[in-house]
């Protein structure tokens, strides 16, 4: 303990057991069938929009797509600015994207406070995303 410099994150420990508590309360199953189901929602409602291409498998929660026609910066901006949160670039995966001839990706990674109120949304900005560009 004596390289040991400061206090301990006394609070951040503090709050890590309340998380857990109130993760194993909801059930930590309930909150991964949740996640998929919003996942696949959000990638089933990409594919029905035209030049949208989705990356992620059936099994992920994770919902990976490029769009043919617009720039996964563009487009991710696009949904920033519609209050939808999600990720764009290479996702520190360059080489596989490099093997996929991609710029990019955009990534939504949906959790336990996501709704399928959220996902309409999601859908209906990549909609207006393509319409812009």
């Amino acid at each position: 303990q004596k390289f040991e410099a400061g206090t301990p994150n006394i609070a951040g420990a503090i709050g890590l057991k309340a998380a857990m508590e109130y993760l194993e309360e909801i059930g930590l199953e309930d909150i991964h069938e949740h996640d998929l189901r919003i996942s696949e929602k959000i990638r089933e409602g990409l594919e029905d929009i035209d030049s949208i291409k989705v990356l992620s498998p059936e099994d992920s929660i994770l919902a990976s797509f490029y769009s043919e026609t617009v720039h996964s910066h563009d487009l991710a901006e696009v949904l920033n600015q519609k209050d939808v949160a999600v990720r764009a670039g290479n996702h520190c995966a360059q080489p596989q994207h490099q093997d996929l001839d991609l710029a990019g990706t955009v990534r939504a990674s949906p959790y336990l406070y996501n709704t399928e109120e959220d996902v309409e949304k999601l859908l209906e900005a990549v909609r207006e995303a393509q319409n812009i560009f």
